[in-house]
């Protein structure tokens, strides 16, 4: 049983002593013969994202002949160390599906823009689109990240994008500052956007010199 929340003094989360109680109260009147294996967990703490990485985890613990009881998945127990292990770049999304990351400034029209291009992309027959839009609270001058999935069969993963084939950063330093990830490839995808950022900006800021230098030589010949 997997509650959204931490019981602190209790000797277990809400639904998962409601489960027992109800099993215990089956056992105790005779309809149920004997007590199944239950196993209690916790998910979502800190508002963390659920996403397949975290579900195998549990899974894969609930194999082993003695699970562990009470764990935790998506924060790092350091504590009580009731983390699970998570599996790096598990990805259950079909190939079809395109999968976009947009890093935008607040308030520079990002995601009013990924808003507009979900709508559209979506808008022909048997087209699907979905988008996540994650920004701070200061609004403007902070980060904005769209989460972008689109293709021809319904898409269902109420989950963040952890790599997408097609990046965009509107600054060098937001692909390093949005951790939000632990996949190795969205590192490795960070680190190319970043450069991919940072040739732009080198080659914007060239071509503003070259501007400036032809408008100076210009007003001297004049």
């Amino acid at each position: 049983m997997l509650d959204r929340t931490k019981e602190s003094g209790s000797v277990g989360e809400p639904l998962y002593l409601d489960v027992v109680t109800t099993f215990a109260e089956a056992v105790a009147s005779g309809t149920v013969k004997a007590m199944p294996t239950i196993v209690g967990g916790r998910y979502g703490l800190s508002s963390k994202d659920f996403d397949p990485a975290m579900a195998k985890a549990v899974f894969d613990e609930l194999k082993k002949p003695a699970p562990k009881r009470g764990f935790t998945v998506g924060i790092i127990d350091d504590v009580s160390h009731t983390s699970l292990d998570l599996e790096a770049n598990v990805d259950i999304e079909p190939p079809e599906i395109v999968r976009a990351l947009f890093f935008g400034l607040g308030a520079d029209g990002t995601v009013g823009a990924n808003k507009n291009s979900t709508k559209i992309l979506a808008s022909p027959a048997g087209r699907h689109a979905q988008g996540y839009f994650v920004y701070d609270s200061k609004k403007s001058g902070s980060y904005t990240i769209s989460h972008l999935r689109f293709g021809p069969r319904p898409i269902r993963a109420p989950y963040l994008l952890e790599v997408g084939e097609l990046h965009r950063c509107a600054q060098v330093r937001f692909p390093v500052q949005a951790r939000y990830s632990r996949g190795r490839r969205t590192g490795r995808h960070c680190a190319d956007q970043q450069s991919v950022c940072r040739r732009r900006s080198v080659g914007r800021a060239a071509a503003r010199s070259a501007t400036t230098d032809a408008s100076t030589a210009s007003s001297s010949s004049t």
